[in-house]
């Protein structure tokens, strides 16, 4: 009898135990440490990881959360502020980086009580958020998909290059922004544009904010008949302003209905008769940039030299020249001195 009473009595202190540490937090915290599939993430970002993206795949997000937890081992901590209504919080952590914390909620029953996960937030160090401003006719692809027209926050931006455009011309060309949330890595952006040229893309990240900027940058494919055009107008331009040309000959490859048309027209030129030649030097060109079938933009920088008997007077030159297209061809629509 004595050994069954002493049966009994281990009986009843080992389910006193069981139930004692049930009661733990450490029973709930350690289920999510452990992973819900054998050789999958910790429970902890089991969720997170299955919800797949616009622009990444769960293989994706799984592949960035293993490697976060490559540095260390897992654990976790109690945070040391105070919480009233029976709730205490813990910091997940690897290699000394939180990622995440849990809300654990006393629940007042049977012996001792037990602990449930009221709310889990999870701190990823993500990529984030990006815009990405790209001409509105461009095709926009993030991580090889193109991206929602939810994700469109702003239509019909101008070209600031453009803005001394007059509307009475035709359809302005346009840009759209695009603005992605919740990114895990830095993603690739890639953009065509309407003849089906890549696009260049530069990267902005700084204070705290990232975008990507997709100009209608790059070699025309008459490159070399452009860089000319673009040579001779400023020539042409330049003589003007010295008035070793006239409006007249300027004026036949101006756009007539542009604002720069009548700027010039009625412009006080710098130089008179007081000088013996002119000379244009060192022209280059660079920046193309093509808005639209209609529109485009280069880059022209020279040297103007002006002689007053034997001496010499250098003007380097920055300008962009703006072009648009009609029956006629290609017309300066602007002048830009940069």
């Amino acid at each position: 009898m004595v050994f069954v009473a002493v049966g009994a009595g281990l009986g009843y202190l080992w389910r006193i135990l069981d139930e004692y540490e049930y009661s733990l937090p450490d029973q709930v915290l350690s289920v999510y440490l452990a992973p819900a599939v054998e050789g999958w993430l910790p429970l902890l970002f089991t969720k997170e990881a299955a919800t797949p993206g616009l622009f990444e795949t769960p293989a994706d997000k799984a592949g960035f959360i293993r490697e976060l937890l490559s540095k260390d081992q897992l654990v976790y901590q109690r945070s040391k502020g105070k919480f009233g209504d029976g709730r205490e919080i813990y910091l997940f952590k690897s290699g000394g980086e939180t990622l995440a914390t849990m809300t654990l909620q006393k629940i007042l029953s049977g012996r001792f009580g037990h602990w449930e996960a009221a709310n889990v937030e999870l701190h990823l160090p993500i990529y984030g958020d990006l815009r990405v401003i790209a001409p509105t006719d461009a095709l926009v692809r993030i991580n090889g998909a193109s991206p929602p027209e939810s994700s469109v926050a702003e239509e019909g931006l101008p070209y600031p290059a453009l803005s001394n455009l007059p509307p009475e011309i035709g359809a302005w060309p346009t840009q759209r922004e695009y603005r992605i949330s919740g990114l895990y890595k830095k993603p690739e952006v890639l953009a065509e544009g309407f003849d089906g040229n890549l696009l260049e893309v530069k990267w902005h990240e700084e204070n705290g904010e990232n975008w990507a900027a997709v100009s209608p940058t790059g070699a025309p494919p008459e490159e070399e008949k452009v860089r000319e055009m673009a040579l001779a107008d400023a020539k042409l331009y330049s003589m003007y302003t010295s008035r070793d040309t006239t409006f007249a000959a300027l004026s036949k490859r101006l756009l007539r209905q542009s604002h720069i048309y009548a700027s010039l027209r009625n412009m006080e030129t710098i130089f008179y008769t007081d000088h013996t030649r002119v000379a244009f030097a060192d022209g280059q060109t660079s920046n193309f940039r093509k808005f639209s079938p209609s529109c485009m933009a280069i880059d022209v920088d020279y040297v103007y030299c002006v002689y007053r008997d034997k001496r010499e007077y250098r003007f380097p030159t920055a300008s962009t020249f703006i072009y648009w297209k009609t029956g006629k061809g290609w017309l300066i629509a602007d002048i830009i001195l940069r």
